[in-house]
């Protein structure tokens, strides 16, 4: 069996403030229209169970709610925040497309600087299967801060 996301980790950089928005629609940070596309690939050599799962310690700064949708297509959509953190689903055999949309805010009572890296991770059969892929946002919340996202690893934009 061989699974292969391509690429294997697609990084976004985020900074904003406490209580701030963090969102990503269709892989490209929002913007207020659909300019994005997919983040990645996922080619699987065989029918394969694939579990997404959310590491909640990487997002210890963050509301994880409404939470996370990620689409394997055709397949399957997972949606994952902090009462699930995972879930996991039958994929076909061959190529999918592999959306990645988020709306998480930061948590509100922060008072210093705080960064880090949330990680979203892709594992073969369960939350403790081989890790395939990780969807990377590297952040920073500040209180001084200005809300930016960029897109940093991108297999490309449809």
């Amino acid at each position: 069996m061989t699974v292969v996301m391509t690429p294997k980790e697609p990084v976004w950089n985020w900074t904003l403030k406490p209580g701030g928005r963090l969102e990503i629609y269709r892989g490209v940070p929002y913007n207020g229209y659909d300019g994005g596309g997919n983040c990645a690939t996922l080619t699987l050599s065989e029918a394969t169970k694939i579990a997404i799962q959310l590491d909640l310690d990487s997002l210890a700064f963050f509301d994880v709610s409404p939470g996370f949708w990620i689409q394997i297509s055709p397949g399957e959509s997972f949606f994952l925040n902090g009462s699930t953190p995972v879930e996991v689903y039958t994929i076909p055999a061959g190529t999918s497309n592999v959306s990645f949309d988020v709306t998480i805010f930061a948590k509100s009572d922060i008072t210093e600087p705080k960064s880090g890296t949330a990680l979203i991770n892709v594992r073969i059969g369960s939350a403790t299967g081989e890790i395939v892929g990780t969807f990377k946002i590297n952040y920073t919340i500040t209180p001084e801060g200005v809300v930016t996202g960029t897109l940093e690893v991108h297999a490309y934009q449809g």
